[in-house]
């Protein structure tokens, strides 16, 4: 299959782009991270991963995977990557609606590291909602190119038009599936995907790691429905200390922590991360890393 390729002229984006986007599901865009930028970016990432790891705060997930969460924590060189004219006008895009409100927000903003031997994932989407799923779109991803996706370093695979099918993969659907491509796409580039697209990482057989940064969207009802009132934000230290763990977990005071995600500066004894103590009246399940 020939990947439509998009163009940085003007931070616009053409017709052709998004009819592209809107039938498969994802499209390619070049050229986004000058190599200069990438390549500090490259020692960066490596850098943070070698120092969690160490900390004994490295959230690693399966053989030869890691994930380096909370990159705006850790780096101001991702402050300006995440801005890109080009990739904000595509989320206002995608995410265009009558509103007073912001149109999105950023989910999350992490690393992804697949080492040599490193074992393909699961197929799945990025919208975490039960089926059937809208016709219009609650999340949005950017997979970021840090190296090169080939077919033997665990490029991200996705099935075209899979996100008309408004719903999940079904378990025997998440092994192996015969319209599944990969992306094979220079360093520097973004690949951006519709939030219910079907896709994984796929087996890294090559002798280098493959690495890539993933900063999800979401519409920004999704947070408006879940916290109208940011009740965590506005609470005192007096009444966070009178408040139990269940309502403050109830309250979303444990959501969005990640192993390493409290790290900053890239300092191994900066923060001990706080985990969510089993509490009663929790409705929530531990969390599974999927993305690209």
């Amino acid at each position: 299959m020939k990947f439509f390729t998009a163009t940085l002229e003007e931070h616009a984006i053409s017709d052709d782009a998004k009819s592209y986007f809107n039938e498969y599901g994802f499209v390619l865009v070049r050229g986004i991270i000058p190599d200069d930028m990438r390549l500090e970016i490259a020692d960066i990432i490596d850098e943070i991963a070698a120092k969690e790891k160490d900390a004994g705060q490295a959230h690693e997930y399966g053989e030869g995977l890691q994930r380096v969460w909370n990159l705006l924590n850790k780096h101001t060189i991702f402050h300006r990557l995440i801005l890109s004219e080009y990739i904000c006008s595509w989320m206002n895009h995608l995410f265009d609606r009558p509103t007073h409100h912001r149109k999105f927000f950023l989910s999350s903003f992490q690393a992804n590291i697949l080492r040599p031997g490193a074992s393909k994932q699961k197929i799945h989407i990025d919208t975490p909602i039960p089926d059937p799923h809208p016709p219009y779109i609650i999340k949005a991803n950017s997979i970021w190119l840090i190296d090169d996706f080939t077919n033997e370093n665990g490029a991200t695979q996705v099935i075209p038009r899979s996100h008309l099918l408004q719903r999940r993969p079904a378990t025997d659907e998440t092994v192996e599936h015969p319209e599944l491509v990969t992306v094979i796409a220079p360093r520097g580039s973004v690949l951006i995907t519709h939030g219910a697209l079907w896709h994984r990482s796929g087996s890294n057989l090559s002798t280098a790691k493959r690495r890539v940064l993933l900063g999800s969207f979401a519409a920004s009802y999704t947070r408006e429905i879940a916290t109208e009132e940011d009740i965590v934000r506005c609470l005192s230290p007096e009444m966070r200390a009178s408040m139990t763990d269940a309502l403050f977990d109830m309250l979303g005071g444990y959501h969005g922590i990640k192993p390493g995600g409290l790290l900053s500066n890239m300092s191994a004894d900066a923060i001990t991360i706080t985990q969510k103590p089993n509490v009663p009246c929790s409705n929530s399940n531990p969390p599974k890393s999927q993305d690209g």
